[in-house]
């Protein structure tokens, strides 16, 4: 049984990369796990009792990842099940895209590459092979590609190199900035020659002299070349800017990534089961979950009472409600009523003040609470889910606080009188001025205890 317990879904998603790694190269049984680096992370790991654990264990249906500190207030009780699997695996995808000496941003991109060493160090290959095994778990435990780390990393495992032959409409969808800097190379044909050195405003000219120089020299593509010379030349400039590498195929990091990716869980490969489907239109699908309109979310809420508290007047309390709900996703960015409250929850004015213009950022928000993930779920019909408990036997006059169940995609609401005030409020119609049922949603959507209730 796959079982840990953190003070917090940072520490468990680190513990579980680490783990990773440990578990791939052990040959000791007896060895002993701990975890590497930060400290504070191995302090708020609970358990994790990875002597008795294997890399199959991560596949079996009975696992039990924990997030929370034991307290008596319910406010921070543990929470455990699918939604902080989900959390905690999310999470890690980020953490090993801040590993620096591992992995950079693709640039134009907010996707991520290997960065692949110049020299042989066992360490690093034994590093990439797990990050492999990691990103193999995450795609088939959530059903989710692994971002920001790069989709075309995934799909080269499977397709080699002619993975850098992307269908332009494809690129331009999945990754617009990388294919805003290789647009030069889609207009470079088989029979197009070489623009000369004296023109310096070509686009090609000006990626190559950007790029290439001075590992490639440009005076080696020649005007006629074979169909096949022509597409090494692509290969190769596409490999540059996805992989920051000319020739990564036979790179070691690179087939250790490769071998992690395709290790065996039983009898199960996840990169050789991959080949028998359409590998780049699967990894589009579970890459492509991130929120690009609103209606992404708002179209899959529904509200129901669960409770036989209710009367005559719930089911306009409960419409009420959504009506709310669509008009605070319709907002922009963070209140600014809430800035210094916003500011206790660890997220600095830099980045309130840079998502003050974002029309996504309240769906998202809402879809991470719900969800536990930044990414909605693959299946067409699934449902996040406002469950009303009717006339509560509450009479406080402030509401009580969202109850979220991640594991099972639900939000619980007490329709307390605190609440029912808020609901019949006046509406807001000065603009940037936000109402009180925005400001206490938005501030649950934002705490970072949101599931431990």
């Amino acid at each position: 049984l796959l079982h840990i317990h953190g003070h917090s879904i940072r520490s468990v998603a680190a513990c579980i990369l680490d783990l990773v790694k440990f578990l791939d190269c052990r040959t000791d049984p007896a060895a002993v796990f701990k975890m590497d680096g930060d400290n504070q992370h191995q302090e708020e790991i609970v358990r994790c009792d990875a002597e008795d654990f294997s890399l199959s264990s991560f596949l079996r249906p009975c696992r039990n990842i924990l997030i929370g500190v034991r307290q008596n207030t319910a406010r921070r009780a543990v929470t455990s099940g699918v939604g902080p699997e989900r959390a905690a695996m999310r999470l890690a995808a980020t953490l090993l895209s801040e590993k620096h000496h591992h992995w950079q941003q693709v640039p134009s991109s907010q996707m991520f590459r290997p960065v692949l060493s110049p020299t042989v160090i066992p360490e690093r290959i034994n590093t990439f092979r797990a990050h492999g095994i990691f990103l193999a778990l995450h795609c088939y435990l959530l059903q989710h590609g692994p971002h920001p780390i790069s989709i075309w990393l995934l799909l080269s495992f499977i397709c080699g190199k002619d993975t850098m032959l992307i269908p332009k409409h494809i690129l331009e969808y999945m990754d617009p900035g990388v294919a805003k800097l290789l647009a030069a190379w889609y207009e470079f044909l088989p029979d197009s020659p070489v623009p000369p050195a004296s023109d310096h405003s070509h686009p090609l000219r000006l990626f190559i002299l950007e790029h290439w120089i001075p590992a490639i020299q440009p005076n080696l593509i020649s005007d006629v070349r074979t169909p096949e010379e022509h597409k090494a030349w692509i290969i190769t400039a596409f490999s540059i800017i996805l992989f920051g590498h000319p020739d990564p195929w036979n790179h070691p990091e690179y087939l250790a990534l490769r071998e992690g990716f395709n290790k065996a869980f039983g009898r199960l490969r996840f990169n050789e089961s991959l080949r028998s489907l359409r590998a780049s239109a699967f990894l589009v699908a579970i890459y492509d979950r991130r929120v690009h309109r609103i209606e992404e979310v708002q179209d899959h809420l529904s509200y129901s009472v669960t409770s036989r508290h209710s009367d005559l007047t719930t089911p306009y309390l409960v419409k009420l409600f959504r009506l709310r709900v669509e008009e605070y996703l319709q907002g922009a960015g963070h209140p600014v009523e809430l800035r210094d409250r916003i500011k206790a929850f660890g997220i600095p004015d830099e980045q309130f003040i840079a998502t003050q213009g974002d029309p996504l950022l309240r769906a998202n928000l809402l879809l991470r609470c719900g969800s536990d993930s930044d990414m909605r779920p693959t299946e067409d019909n699934w449902n996040l889910s406002f469950n009303f408990r009717g006339r509560s036997v509450s009479r406080l006059n402030v509401p009580e606080p969202l109850a979220f169940h991640t594991c099972f995609y639900s939000i619980e609401v007490d329709l307390n009188d605190g609440l029912r005030q808020l609901l019949l409020d006046p509406v807001v119609s000065v603009h940037g001025v936000s109402s009180r049922f925005t400001l206490w949603i938005h501030e649950q959507m934002v705490d970072p205890d949101h599931n431990a209730t």
